[in-house]
């Protein structure tokens, strides 16, 4: 879902807890393929690691906030 808003001019924030994940997404950007090739997207994307995220109360406020979690992550 957030590659598909970035693509479209919004400017969608990643968060994750693996380090790994936001350089990745800092430097690829995000790529989402589906299988025939219809409605994937590649597009650059801001993302931060979990640690960073209390740094951004200094910026414009989130108008709206998607949190999606791995079921290991969830009581």
């Amino acid at each position: 879902m957030g590659a598909h808003l970035a693509e479209v001019g919004l400017d969608p924030i990643f968060v994750n807890p693996w380090p790994e994940n936001v350089q990745a997404i800092r430097e690829r950007g995000l790529e989402v393929a589906r299988m025939n090739g219809a409605g994937s997207v590649s597009t650059r994307a801001r993302a931060l690691h979990v640690c960073d995220v209390a740094q951004s109360v200094r910026e414009s406020p989130i108008e709206v906030a998607f949190i999606a979690v791995k079921s290991y992550d969830t009581a």
